[in-house]
């Protein structure tokens, strides 16, 4: 598939939905070639394009937990660099459902931890935060006792779906 084809796709249809990112995804995610057309156009200045294949991009794990295994480390590099609220919610949101390689961990919590004492970062991209740290900080009980403190103190202070996912969390900590 060509960046022309798959643009098409994605954009031609006035709605497309997350289904059709999913049907998508599945005609795609076997070949290699088009896993990376579907992380480069990710990565395009296109808001639309952008907001529309993360669907496809999301899908991906649920059809092979490992097909977007070379494309970690550039993703996360974007994360650690870029200010763009829906490029870090959409990266983080896909980090929460991927496995991470364990040279990455370290970086990725405190980034995490500094996003949940950030009081002007977004509510999702907190949220995804949440279950990304959660994830990576199983075999640390300290990190997850930590992260419980975090949760707890900001709670009061938290929106519903903020609350939500604390609660979530918290009970699985403890």
């Amino acid at each position: 598939m060509v960046v022309e084809e798959l643009r098409d796709k994605i954009l031609t249809p006035e709605n497309f939905t997350e289904k059709d990112g999913v049907r998508l995804a599945r005609s795609l995610y076997k070949q290699p070639a088009s896993v990376d057309l579907v992380i480069d156009e990710f990565l395009s200045e296109d808001l639309r394009l952008r907001q529309r294949i993360s669907w496809v991009l999301m899908a991906f794990p649920s059809l092979d937990q490992f097909c977007l295994a070379p494309h970690i480390e550039r993703l996360i590099s974007i994360l650690f660099n870029t200010n763009e609220d829906s490029l870090k919610r959409n990266i983080l949101r896909l980090l929460q459902i991927q496995p991470i390689p364990k040279a990455y961990h370290g970086k990725l919590i405190d980034f995490c931890f500094k996003i949940l004492e950030d009081k002007k970062e977004a509510v999702a991209i907190q949220v995804f935060a949440m279950t990304v740290v959660s994830n990576l900080a199983k075999p640390y009980p300290e990190l997850l006792n930590e992260l419980a403190l975090l949760l707890e103190a900001n709670y009061e202070y938290g929106t519903a779906g903020y609350k939500s996912r604390a609660r979530k969390i918290i009970s699985e900590i403890k």
